[in-house]
This record gives structure tokens, C-alpha cells and sequence, in this order.
């Protein structure tokens, strides 16, 4: 039984749409669940059956036809005096125009969303006292589960507005865009800088051959952007437990290798240890999030960033890296990589307004072919806002470019990115220096080709703009 019910509302809103069933196109987040009268719920359901199936209008004589056609349906009618109760629902309905049901409508609503919530506080209770084998997490996840599942029921469906409805948000935006050098979060690298940033709402995506060092990477841009700038920041990683991601930050924030953390060497050595545990220390103050995500399902992943964004103020997430378990067919793997870049863009970047950061391997048939590709890159290229790689340079091409420390020994090169300049030869980018052992990365001395890039852009640019 209903504790908490919108009897009289339920009544005028069938009313409502036995004088204008049109009204059923405002109404889409009016579920049948939501009714507490069962007879208002049948009489709901066969009017949406009927518009569904064309009715342009609907009469009481229409409704008690569809419903007579139905033993059970028949029945409930009859047994609520048949006709007469139609006649009364609507004369109670009439000219009601949607606004006037919006106040009925949310209380129909509330009322079904209160009394789910009941049931599920006092299946909690009932637990509680009960349960005498579950865990604390146990009792969490069996609880959080049941809440997961009223918000999910009672979570409104898309509606598209007028575009001026949205605009005092759209000039926030803007405003905010225009009175800087650049938009979105700094990669750390002034050349990089130029070609993109990590904007809200965008997904940019670094590709790698493996082992080539990606969550270095990763942790390189944490460190620049959530331990030096305090931005709020989660890893998802599904490479890295958070013993192994600590210490890879921890070595990179001492200036050593990742084997001096890793082995316990730095125990030898008592300014070692100190400056370990002050950088244990500081990381714990850092909004830094790093969730090892194996065996989690994409909606588990999604609830947390929505959760971390309303609770700590989430800013951006890293994803390390695009793969999928457990398939052998190219076909489905590619189905299901492209799946994953539209959560990330479309669900993770958009509607939570985030920016999002992918890593994601570099497809054999870069070695075989000799050109630049990701790994399902097809599927994948649709939804990113920026695609670019990291490449190693042979022995020729450092010494070409005068060496490492001129030159750098890796180059990243820029190829579809929505936001600003691509590259077209792929033989060069913007030079690196990579120390793979301490996630240490840094711009090298000579980038006139990727700046050479930019200035003849912005000439074109300026000349639009004139």
C-alpha cells in the first residue's frame, strides 16, 4: 500500500488529457510506475496506447471502447462505476492548459519518489537490524545499490529548450574563454599549449605504441596539474594499482627512479626516507583521485565521477588507457572502442562537464604501413576532440637534429585535433626529451617546425579576421 499518495492530482491530469491528449507530448517524465491510483494508472496507460497509435483526440466513448475490449481493464471500470467516473474525470480537467498540470505533475512525481524511497529506508533498517554477517562495504555497496536504483527511476528525460534559455550559461562560458591566452587546463607545455589545452567538454587522446610509456605520462600531467596547481583531478586507471601510481609520482616529485621507490632502496638512505615521507605526505593533501577500475562496469565508473564532481569538485579525468577485456573479434573489440570514446566524450566530458584526458595504444599497422594510426582508430577518431602521438625518434633522426638535448629523443605529433593547428608530415612534431625511468618529460631546445606551424595559421587567421 502507497503511504504517500497524489490521489486528486492523478484525477486531473487523466482529465486534462481526456479534453486534450496532446498535452501527453509535455509529459514525458510522467512514468505510468508513478501512479498510485490503479485505475488512474490503466486509464494512463490506454491513453498513451491510443496517441501512440495515432488518435488525434480521444473521447470518453473512444477510452470505454479500448477499455471493454479488455476483461481485466473492464472490470476495474465497472467496479468504479463505469462511465459516470470518466464524465467526472473530465469535467474535473477541463481547460487545463500545461501549465496548470505542472504543479500536479511534480506532485505525482514526489509522491511515487517518496514512497520508493520509504520502502528502500526501511529495507535499510531492516537490514541493520538483522544482518549479523555482512561487512561495512557489504552493508554500503546493498544500500547505495537500492538509492542507485530510485535515482535512476526518477532521473528526468531529455528535453531540448530554445537556445536563449540556456544563454546566461553560454556567456559564462565564453566570457570565460576570451579573457585568457588560452582555454581549459594548461598541458604543461608551452608549444603544446598552442595546438590545445585540456578543455571542458572535449576529450583529447595521446596514443602510444605499448611500452612506450603512457602512464608516465599520466603521471607527469598529474603532477604538473593537481599536485603543482591543485586542480581536482581522477585517474582511471586500468594498468596501475595505487601502490604502483603512488610510487611512479612519488619518484617523479623526488627526481628519481622509479626502481629507487619501487625496490625499497631509498630505505638505505636517511634523506631518502625523509624526503619519501614528505612526499607521501604532501600527495595525501593533493586532490588527487587514482581508481584501479578492473571488473568495473561503465555506469559504476560514471556514478562516481558524477558523485566526485558535485562532492570534491572534480575537474578533469584521465583515462589510462582505451582497451576492452575479454574480446577476440576485431570487430566487436573496434564496436566496443568506440563505445568507450563516446562514454568518455559525450557522457563523461559533456554532460558532466569535464575535461577528459585518454591514453590509448598506437595499431601495429603504424610499424607495417608507416603511418600514424590508433588502434581502432576509425571508431575511435569520431569522438575525440584531439588525437595525437608519441613517436620515438630513430638514431638517425637525433642526430639529424643535433642530438638529444637539442633535438630531444621523441617528438609528439599533432594529427586530428578539432581545437587548433594539425600537423601533416609525420616525421616530425613538437620535440621531447624523455627520461622513461623518472616520468620526466621535457620540451627540447629546437620546435621551429611546430612553431613555423602556428605562425603560418596565425597568419591565415588574422587575414579571416580582417
Amino acid at each position: 500500500m502507497r503511504s504517500y499518495t497524489a490521489s486528486l492530482s492523478e484525477d486531473i491530469i487523466i482529465g486534462a488529457l481526456i479534453n486534450d491528449v496532446s498535452l501527453l507530448l509535455e509529459l514525458k517524465d510522467l512514468k505510468v510506475r508513478y501512479f498510485s491510483n490503479k485505475l488512474d494508472k490503466m486509464l494512463y496507460t490506454v491513453i498513451n496506447v491510443m496517441y501512440k497509435g495515432g488518435a488525434e483526440s480521444i473521447s470518453i466513448a473512444d477510452i470505454f471502447a479500448f477499455v471493454s475490449s479488455n476483461a481485466d481493464y473492464n472490470k476495474m471500470l465497472e467496479q468504479n462505476d463505469g462511465i459516470e467516473y470518466l464524465d467526472k474525470l473530465q469535467e474535473l480537467g477541463e481547460d487545463y492548459t500545461y501549465d496548470d498540470l505542472k504543479p500536479h505533475v511534480n506532485n505525482v512525481i514526489k509522491c511515487a519518489f517518496k514512497d520508493r524511497l520509504r520502502d528502500v529506508l526501511l529495507y535499510a533498517q531492516t537490514t541493520l537490524d538483522t544482518e549479523k554477517e555482512m561487512t561495512v562495504k557489504e552493508l554500503y555497496d546493498t544500500l547505495e545499490g537500492q538509492l542507485m536504483d530510485v535515482r535512476s527511476d526518477f532521473t528526468a528525460g531529455n528535453k531540448i529548450v530554445k537556445l536563449g534559455d540556456r544563454m546566461d550559461k553560454i556567456r559564462k562560458k565564453l566570457d570565460r574563454y576570451t579573457t585568457t591566452e588560452f582555454s581549459g587546463f594548461p598541458t604543461g607545455y608551452q608549444t603544446l599549449d598552442k595546438f590545445f589545452t585540456y578543455e571542458v567538454g572535449e576529450l583529447v587522446i595521446y596514443s602510444a605504441p605499448a611500452k612506450f610509456g603512457k602512464s608516465q605520462w599520466v603521471v607527469d600531467m598529474i603532477y604538473n596539474l593537481s599536485v603543482v596547481n591543485k586542480i581536482p583531478m581522477l585517474v582511471v586507471d586500468t594498468e596501475l594499482t595505487d601502490e604502483t601510481f603512488t610510487s611512479r609520482l612519488a619518484a617523479k616529485i623526488m627526481n628519481v627512479n622509479f626502481n629507487f621507490i619501487k625496490k625499497g632502496h631509498y630505505k638505505k638512505y636517511e634523506w631518502a626516507v625523509k624526503k619519501y615521507n614528505e612526499t607521501l605526505d604532501m600527495l595525501s593533501e593533493c586532490p588527487i583521485y587514482h581508481q584501479y577500475t578492473a571488473g568495473w562496469s561503465q555506469n559504476e565508473v560514471y556514478n562516481e565521477i558524477k558523485r566526485l564532481k558535485k562532492q570534491a569538485n572534480l575537474k578533469m579525468v584521465v583515462w589510462d588507457y582505451l582497451k576492452v577485456e575479454n574480446v577476440s573479434e576485431k570487430k566487436k573489440e573496434n564496436t566496443e572502442l568506440a563505445n568507450l570514446t563516446n562514454f568518455l566524450k559525450n557522457q563523461v566530458a559533456g554532460e558532466l562537464e569535464l575535461a577528459v584526458v585518454a591514453m590509448a595504444q598506437t595499431s601495429d599497422y603504424s610499424k607495417s604501413e608507416g603511418e600514424l594510426r590508433i588502434w581502432g582508430s576509425n571508431q575511435i577518431k569520431q569522438y575525440a576532440s584531439t588525437i595525437c602521438y608519441f613517436v620515438k625518434k630513430s638514431k638517425e633522426q637525433i642526430a639529424d637534429d643535433l642530438g638529444i638535448d637539442v633535438g630531444g629523443n621523441m617528438y609528439i605529433f599533432v594529427k586530428e585535433n578539432r581545437n587548433g593547428v594539425n600537423m601533416e608530415d609525420e616525421s616530425k612534431g613538437i620535440n621531447f626529451k624523455f627520461d622513461k625511468s623518472k616520468a620526466v618529460f621535457e620540451e627540447a631546445i629546437d620546435n621551429q617546425y611546430a612553431l613555423g606551424l602556428l605562425e603560418d595559421e596565425s597568419y591565415e587567421e588574422d587575414e579571416d579576421d580582417v
